[in-house]
């Protein structure tokens, strides 16, 4: 048996997952991998909630705890920063290094410049 779109379009919506199509498929491959078919189908779409809900608490928790990770075509960088970066704003990213001779040794510097418009 299959769940009804409108069945889970509620469910998401009741477990407060905003209507973006890439997660909320990432979301329900997770909960389907995990809940068996018949299961789902005997359940309301607020049990379902519950179920997406825990899905989603579980992988934002797991992602906080991690330092870096590929998501799509983004990095979640975690460790404080919590952002979500496009890859095409890191590789905008140029790096300038410069050496400076001083009396106290030679001194590396490297300085990293951004330059990216992001158009939604």
């Amino acid at each position: 048996m299959s769940i009804s779109t409108r069945k889970q379009s509620a469910a998401f919506a009741a477990a407060g997952i905003p209507a973006m199509p890439q997660t909320r498929a990432h979301i329900w491959r997770n909960v389907t991998a995990a809940v068996p078919a018949a299961v789902l189908s005997g359940m309301t779409a607020r049990q379902i909630a519950g179920v997406i809900a825990a899905a989603h608490r579980s992988f934002c928790d797991g992602r906080s705890h991690n330092a870096a990770g590929v998501i799509d075509d983004a990095v979640w960088v975690g460790a404080g920063v919590d952002r979500l970066v496009p890859l095409a704003a890191i590789r905008a990213i140029k790096e300038h290094r410069s050496t400076l001779a001083t009396p106290y040794g030679t001194r590396h510097t490297t300085r990293y410049h951004m330059d990216y418009i992001e158009r939604i």
